[in-house]
């Protein structure tokens, strides 16, 4: 019945194999584990956050009675990026990207619907070009070296955020088209709002 949780300390941690050793990475304390128990029996969700190292994990739940481990599972670098498209503003060429479509059913922290830093590669014609992430334009931003019409093809070649999470194979779009943000309604794209209690969003099923 809970009873065996420890006070004011972690009971599930998420722990990362460092120069072999497990060290502590995260635990419920925080916002990214949901755990419930029901009739002695429990069960527990984490959400890996966009900032936690690659790398074997585990799951480890401590008690004063007991210490469990669960088996090590990878956490990998996302293909999942997508590119919206590609934009011109004045002398400049913006790829609009966003990170991957978080499940509305298990999502737990907010995140943000753009990824950050990192660079893009983009073809026009046959140049390509290098496109760096800039936070106010909240996009990937080239200068090319000669004029390029609005509405001519181009070609994404590439788009790495700084996690090293990246679009997967190329895209190829019309400059000045930018197709609509895909992303749940009931999670919000702004204000570093956790779904959670006091009205900002709601506790996952």
């Amino acid at each position: 019945m809970g009873v065996d949780r420890p006070v004011d300390e972690p009971f599930v941690s998420l722990e990362r194999l460092v120069r072999g050793r497990w060290r502590t990475s995260d635990t419920d304390l925080g916002l990214a584990f949901i755990w419930r128990e029901e009739s002695g029996e429990y069960a527990a969700r984490y959400e890996v956050r966009p900032s936690e190292p690659l790398g074997q994990h585990r799951l480890r739940v401590h008690s004063a009675a007991y210490d469990l481990a669960s088996r090590p599972f990878a956490v990998r670098r996302s293909k999942a990026l997508k590119v919206r498209g590609v934009l011109k503003r004045r002398k400049r060429l913006l790829v609009v990207a966003q990170n991957a479509v978080p499940d509305p059913g298990r999502a737990i922290l907010w995140r943000s619907t753009v990824p950050a830093g990192g660079r893009a590669i983009l073809r026009v014609g046959k140049r390509q070009l290098a496109a760096k992430w800039r936070p106010r334009r909240l996009a990937y931003v080239a200068r090319p070296p000669f004029r390029v019409r609005k509405g001519r093809r181009v070609t994404v070649l590439r788009v790495k955020d700084i996690y090293g999470n990246r679009v997967a194979g190329r895209t190829r779009v019309r400059l000045g088209a930018l197709a609509p943000l895909e992303w749940p309604d009931n999670i919000g794209t702004g204000d570093g709002r956790t779904p959670g209690a006091l009205g900002e969003g709601n506790f996952p099923p």
